[in-house]
């Protein structure tokens, strides 16, 4: 999954409390499905995601062909990585659901984050862990094959919506749903029966057509792959949210969980 840093990819990582505390000053907003926080290139602008889903798009090929950089969840702040230095950047800040935020003044978080220096050490590792998270899908776009795009993504986000990581690290394990569900029959060899099952809860995944725009696939590329695992089995629907198999992710690595660290050797 995570091929060169610590963060996982597709999602950017939590805020650290003491930065997203600042936002109490702030001012609350509802943003409707599709609408724009930030477009690309604005000056810089800060929000905190209280509910919904919001994403970063890519300015080149906005409105053509979108290109997902980061989807956000609650509990991130957005235009923290411009605001910070008082910059500007050409993404576009987008609610992909209805959602809440809080907007602070860009300066009086910049004055802030400046003047009190247990919050610029935060706040610059807080930074650097975003930007790993950007490289790592990135990455995993460039190197993986389209169904382990998809199973990086929603592994990804199984543990992102698992609750805050300890000690800068997230959880390992997944707490899987029993769901009941139909086998079907895959030869002559085989009868459909009824079998209870441990499958994963996928939460907040977004459409195909999204999913598409963040894993460099088109909308039909993604339902297919999902509709394979419905018809094997291996992924089932219940009230419009999909459940998948654990034993799909058993071939998603992960240099974080390697049994030896790497270590240079001389020759």
């Amino acid at each position: 999954m995570r091929r060169i840093f610590r963060s996982l990819p597709y999602f950017l990582p939590p805020d650290p409390e003491p930065v997203a505390a600042l936002f109490s000053n702030g001012r609350k907003r509802r943003i409707p499905k599709g609408g724009t926080l930030k477009a690309g290139g604005m000056e810089p602008r800060v929000f905190l995601l209280t509910s919904g889903q919001c994403a970063y798009y890519a300015g080149e090929g906005f409105g053509r062909r979108p290109t997902i950089l980061s989807t956000i969840l609650p509990g991130r702040i957005m235009g923290d990585m411009t605001a910070a230095v008082g910059t500007r950047c050409n993404v576009h800040t987008v609610a992909l659901e209805p959602s809440e935020v809080i907007e602070l003044n860009p300066a009086y978080f910049q004055r802030t984050i400046a003047n009190d220096p247990s919050l610029a050490t935060l706040q610059l590792k807080n930074i650097t862990a975003k930007e790993e998270s950007l490289i790592e899908g990135m990455v995993a776009n460039f190197m993986r094959p389209p169904e382990e795009r998809l199973l990086i993504y929603m592994k990804a986000l199984l543990l992102m919506t698992a609750g805050r990581p300890s000690n800068g690290t997230f959880p390992t394990e997944i707490d899987w749903t029993r769901v009941e569900i139909f086998v079907p029959a895959l030869d002559s060899n085989t009868s459909a029966a009824q079998a209870q099952v441990r499958l994963a809860a996928l939460k907040g995944l977004p459409s195909a057509e999204r999913l598409g725009e963040a894993l460099n696939l088109n909308r039909v590329s993604v339902a297919r792959i999902i509709a394979g695992w419905l018809r094997l089995g291996r992924a089932v629907r219940r009230n419009r949210k999909l459940f998948v198999d654990p034993t799909l992710f058993d071939g998603i690595d992960d240099w974080m969980n390697a049994a030896t660290p790497l270590s240079a050797t001389a020759e």
